[in-house]
């Protein structure tokens, strides 16, 4: 037997109030659509890319991808990211200079670098300029997508403490 849901609503006899009501319904149906965070993938082998981004889209990321160290820094120009994976070797230069576009913006960004060049030194360089993790290729992608998740809680957590202070500080004035 079929369930039947039932609603109860009061009847408006003016365009105002009908507007009022519309409204009320377009934000809860904002709130109850997914949120889709996004990721800016930077990797100059087509390959890795595609296959970083098509497991990516797969966990309902949105994911917007660049080849270069330019083409990274353009789009991060464009618009926020929740995460941003980057290769540590591109053409055009380092993934460390995305770190530090991003530290040097106060920006909320998570950055994972991927490198198939794995060292010690490296990692550590990487962490010293803001990266969140450093992984080697080939990647584990269960592993990549776990990163990720982590780094988009991290980025979260991190805007939801500043939207706070922000708060707090006009409350104070």
């Amino acid at each position: 037997m079929a369930e039947q849901i039932i609603i109860l609503t009061p009847v408006y006899n003016d365009e105002e109030s009908l507007n009022i009501l519309l409204n009320e319904l377009a934000v809860s149906l904002k709130e109850l659509t997914a949120v889709k965070f996004s990721v800016l993938v930077i990797d100059d082998e087509p390959d890795l890319r595609t296959l970083y981004e098509l497991s990516l889209v797969r966990e309902g990321y949105e994911v917007v991808v660049a080849d270069s160290v330019a083409t990274g820094l353009d789009a991060l120009k464009q618009q926020n990211f929740d995460v941003v994976v980057s290769d540590m070797r591109l053409p055009d230069g380092l993934g460390l200079e995305v770190l530090r576009f991003l530290g040097g913006a106060h920006r909320s960004e998570r950055c994972v670098v991927i490198t198939a060049y794995g060292s010690a030194e490296n990692a550590v360089e990487a962490l010293k300029a803001g990266a969140f993790d450093y992984l080697t290729k080939p990647v584990d992608l269960k592993q990549f997508r776990l990163v990720v998740a982590q780094a988009v809680r991290m980025s979260q957590s991190s805007l939801d403490t500043t939207t706070s202070q922000a708060l707090e500080s006009r409350q104070i004035s």
